[in-house]
């Protein structure tokens, strides 16, 4: 039987995650309806074959940056305590890695950086000389020039961000983004993919189309 948001738990188990159903079965559909509401419980009336899989570990629903951020985090901390270093990767002897980590493969991260905990590089990733990178994901291919600070951001894929900049708390920057040198992107900032941002961002919580 499935119960969508009843008042009170009748189980310790949720419903959640991909379905996988034959063609046949949408072409039953004559109206829009509700997986969770609807069509499911109809299946379930009908006797037809319904076959599950009993997760038990780690779900979360990351609908919202931040939850993304957590739950990464929480992974790290699980599978890498001590932080993870790729095969390949370049780390210079006088930067400071604070653990958890996790640099991924052909990484290089140059002198005097600084990864403080809950830092995730993926990978050929490039951290310039003297920055400070902390409880940030930072997706492949993503360069950080010299003396730059980031902190609970996420970075995607191919994004190149200029000297002295400062990315702070929230904001997301999606892939290829470019930005000059000493730019300010305020918290909770959210700029789209293929921008080339070359003023500072003063204002929170702004997004840039």
């Amino acid at each position: 039987e499935l119960i969508e948001k009843p008042r009170r738990p009748i189980s310790n188990l949720i419903n959640g995650g991909i379905y996988i159903f034959k063609k046949e079965l949408f072409e039953s559909i004559r109206v829009p309806s509700s997986i969770s509401r609807n069509f499911l419980p109809n299946i379930l009336k009908s006797n037809k074959c319904i076959a599950v899989y009993k997760y038990s570990g780690i779900w979360a629903d990351i609908g919202v940056p931040d939850d993304y951020l957590k739950l990464n985090f929480k992974l790290l901390i699980e599978k890498y305590p001590k932080g993870y270093i790729g095969p390949s990767a370049k780390v210079s002897e006088s930067s400071t890695l604070i653990p958890p980590y996790y640099i991924g493969q052909d990484n290089v991260i140059k002198e005097d950086a600084y990864l403080s905990s809950h830092t995730i590089l993926g990978d050929n990733v490039k951290i310039g000389r003297g920055c400070y990178i902390s409880e940030s994901i930072l997706m492949n291919n993503v360069e950080v020039k010299d003396y730059t600070f980031v902190t609970g951001s996420i970075i995607a894929d191919k994004s190149r961000i200029g000297k002295w900049n400062h990315v702070l708390e929230g904001s997301i920057l999606g892939e290829e983004v470019i930005t000059g040198d000493g730019i300010l992107i305020n918290k909770g900032t959210i700029i789209l993919p293929n921008k080339e941002v070359n003023e500072p961002i003063y204002d929170r919580d702004k997004i840039i189309l």
